[in-house]
């Protein structure tokens, strides 16, 4: 999956911090394991989570977190439930 990658696309890169911020807080999976999960170090996953939280609170995103939620959908369907499997 392209968001498991190491592309570093601005809309990959959204997207990714997206989904880590969703397993940090909606799985509540440590930092270590979100970033794990991604192939990402624990310090990434504190800043999608940073970066993400201030999108909502400045109210920027509309289409953008549209896109993402898309993007997550896909992301999902695509790798995140074979992913989760093999973890447990």
């Amino acid at each position: 999956s392209v968001v498991l990658s190491d592309k570093r696309h601005h809309r990959v890169v959204k997207t990714r911090q997206m989904l880590m911020a969703i397993a940090a807080v909606e799985l509540q999976w440590t930092l270590m394991k979100v970033g794990n999960f991604f192939g990402r170090d624990h310090t990434t996953v504190v800043h999608a989570k940073k970066e993400i939280s201030n999108r909502i609170e400045l109210g920027d995103g509309g289409a953008w977190f549209e896109a993402c939620a898309r993007a997550c959908s896909l992301a999902f369907e695509e790798t995140y439930k074979t992913k989760i499997s093999n973890l447990f």
